[in-house]
């Protein structure tokens, strides 16, 4: 095989291979409710060089969103959701409070090592059915490709693998139109949408498509089967039964009709089928819990995807702005009213706005991977056009949401199911009464009669400690309900209270950008304007060019916060009567 054929058999073989590995894992983590995105997070941390004394070192939150090449509101997102499971922590520095670094839990550090033993028995299945030679030859192969890696000769390839900012390159060119170019010769628009998709549509597409809401679903069927079987319990059941014997000289068949009714078992039945109602409702509302936190990470790969393609298109507009100085400076270095070090300086200013915008298109490339993930459909754009309101709440009207919180409404469900299953278990101690009756159309000549009924009645006087052990497990699962649905309550409020002090604080700092971007404006035309009379130098101009990119930029960042973090209170407070989705 040459290497234009395996460099196509490997296009084709390594993504499938990627979306498959990346789908079998997905299963089991989503069972812990970890996504794959909050597990590399884990994994970075507990693989963290360790400190003097022995501990896992803290991780500051800029070096998380270096690493996995993404923004520091996007992995504080993140942190948020490891830091609601118990799996990290946040600590502050004692030196500057304004640092913040984290680290993982004990639960934290347990997860991982799971999931990572998971992972090793995982491929153990697998490569059990491929030889020695070809595991030993696979191991080599990969190692040579590591290799080459680290030297960066692919690097290119990557880049391009981890985004799909140059569809030609990538042999879509039939399915896309073609990009219009500028006039330094690169796309002036990376993604050219063929269909725009609106966060409903993710969501649509996200609910028919998340195996975590699948399997929530299954969990309820589960709790109607239990019920069938609970109420079996107290319905009256009729059999019919037929024997025949044979002996020296005798033939005795017999054949009836066996009805049965429990009348009493210390009301055991009632309490058991009460029990499974009350599983069924509070699988209901934890199926519905999760529908809703799914819309939280919906939200947030569609708004950070809108991030980075409005990020793209401002710095290819910077790359415009930077290409028109430099053709302004060359006239006026030819006319000798500019020095050589001005050109020299707006051409490194390029440079660097250049290797920004190849940055955010392998941002957008991770960004467009896990939005995909999630609808499980190709994503070439999206569009938004929602105007965030700010409706001021006082603590009283935040407090108002916590007791219809699906995951409080679950966790009442679950005290009532311990409280059940309490009673359950206490009617071990009652006696239980029966009647049993049968009705003979074959009797043996032994049987004169043609039916007969017995009532039974079994009183437990003793039975060793097995019904004392089972009622003092029953309490104690009923209280460590009871304490949950206390941590649960005190918890959501805890999250709304948040979320909404997030939403604010966003709101204001996105209004307040707004004017700054208004005044940078307005600076870098009047700089350009003054350069042109000889009043300021370039620098003053390229500097007024920046701090407007940079203001640009950030006001991007806090819209993009401010629809997340309103989407995120509207989740958090369990109030979806009036969204659309």
């Amino acid at each position: 095989m040459d290497v234009q054929e395996f460099a196509k058999r490997m296009m084709g073989l390594m993504p499938q291979c990627r979306r498959d590995f990346f789908r079998y894992e997905h299963a089991y983590l989503s069972r812990g409710k970890i996504s794959m995105p909050q597990f590399d997070v884990l994994e970075y941390l507990s693989s963290s060089r360790r400190e003097p004394n022995g501990h896992r070192d803290a991780c500051l939150m800029s070096e998380l969103a270096k690493t996995f090449h993404i923004s520091k509101p996007a992995a504080t997102g993140l942190i948020d959701r490891l830091i609601a499971q118990k799996l990290v922590e946040r600590l502050l520095s004692a030196k500057d409070r304004r640092v913040v670094k984290v680290r993982l839990t004990a639960k934290g550090r347990q997860a991982v090592s799971s999931i990572l033993e998971r992972r090793r028995q995982n491929l153990v299945k697998i490569f059990a059915h491929i030889s020695a030679s070809d595991r030993r030859q696979y191991v080599k192969t990969l190692e040579q490709v590591v290799q080459i890696l680290k030297q960066k000769i692919l690097m290119v390839i990557v880049l391009v693998g981890m985004s799909a900012a140059f569809p030609v390159s990538l042999g879509l060119a039939d399915e896309t139109p073609a990009s219009p170019v500028s006039p330094a010769g690169e796309p002036a628009s990376v993604v050219v949408p063929r269909e725009s998709f609106t966060l409903q549509d993710c969501y649509a597409l996200a609910l028919k498509r998340s195996e975590q809401l699948a399997i929530a679903k299954q969990t309820i069927q589960e709790a109607e089967g239990r019920f069938l079987q609970s109420l079996s319990g107290a319905l009256p059941k009729l059999s019919f039964n037929y024997s025949h014997e044979y002996q020296q000289g005798e033939n005795e068949p017999e054949s009836k009709f066996t009805f049965s009714q429990p009348l009493f078992s210390g009301f055991k039945e009632f309490a058991a089928m009460a029990a499974s109602r009350a599983e069924g409702r509070q699988f209901r509302q934890e199926e519905s819990r999760a529908r809703q936190l799914l819309l939280v990470d919906v939200a947030d790969a569609f708004y950070f995807y809108g991030f980075y393609q409005e990020h793209l298109e401002l710095t290819q507009g910077i790359i415009q702005a930077l290409e028109d100085r430099m053709e302004e400076l060359k006239k006026r270095v030819e006319l000798g009213r500019s020095r050589a070090s001005e050109l020299a300086s707006a051409q490194a200013r390029l440079r660097r706005a250049e290797a920004q915008a190849e940055q955010t298109r392998a941002d957008l490339g991770v960004a467009r991977e896990l939005l995909e993930f999630l609808t499980g459909k190709t994503i070439l754009s999206v569009r938004d056009d929602l105007d965030v309101p700010m409706t001021p709440k006082t603590s009283e009207e935040l407090a108002f949401y916590v007791p219809g919180r699906a995951d409080v409404l679950a966790a009442r469900e679950a005290v009532t199911v311990a409280r059940k299953k309490a009673a359950v278990a206490q009617a071990g101690y009652w006696p239980s009464v029966s009647v049993e009756g049968n009705s003979y159309t074959q009797k043996t000549t032994g049987n004169p009669s043609d039916w007969d009924v017995t009532l039974k009645m079994s009183v437990p006087i003793f039975q060793g400690t097995q019904t004392l052990g089972k009622v003092h497990e029953a309490s104690a699962l009923a209280t460590q309900a009871e304490l949950e649905l206390s941590e649960t309550t005190r918890r959501a409020l805890m999250e709304i209270r948040q979320a909404y002090v997030r939403w604010e604080s966003s709101y204001n700092r996105a209004a307040a950008l707004k004017k700054a971007v208004d005044a940078a404006e307005e600076n870098y035309q009047l700089q350009a304007a003054d350069y042109r009379l000889s009043m300021v130098n370039n620098l003053d101009v390229l500097q007024a060019l920046a701090d407007l990119h940079d203001v640009r930029r950030d006001y991007i960042d806090a819209v993009t916060d401010l629809k997340r973090f309103y989407w995120n209170f509207k989740v958090k407070t369990g109030d979806l009567k009036d969204v659309h989705l």
